[in-house]
């Protein structure tokens, strides 16, 4: 599995250190979202913009138990509930990037932060 990471879980970002077992494929960019500083980067829907990051390939969650825990890791940092979509407050979304990879991408829960870019408090 492939994830598309662009804030804190970058290779010169405090959180990257849930991705030490994981392999770098490379810096990529995801078309159609805008990363948002909220004291830290949520990615939205946004037509016309774009997000820079990272493609990590973190192994295979459903057959290697070390990809799996890197998985639980990353949902667990993200506050991502697979059952429980509404009380996230990221989603786990598939996306393809620039270079053609297919990723998935940790999406800001346009429930979660409606209020806070309706205020205006998002930059």
């Amino acid at each position: 599995m492939l994830v598309f990471v662009y804030g804190t879980l970058k290779s010169t970002y405090s959180n990257n250190r849930r991705l030490a077992e994981a392999k770098l494929v490379g810096d990529d960019i995801v078309d159609g979202f805008k990363a948002y500083n909220v004291g830290f980067p949520v990615a939205m829907p946004n037509e016309g913009t774009s997000v820079s990051g990272e493609v990590w390939d973190i192994g295979n969650p459903e057959e290697d138990l070390n990809a799996s825990r890197i998985l639980q890791s990353l949902d667990a940092l993200e506050s991502y509930f697979p059952d429980n979509e509404d009380a996230s407050m990221y989603h786990r979304r598939a996306v393809t990037t620039r270079g053609g990879h297919q990723v998935h991408m940790y999406v800001g829960n346009p429930i979660d932060w409606k209020d806070y870019f309706d205020a205006g408090r998002a930059q």
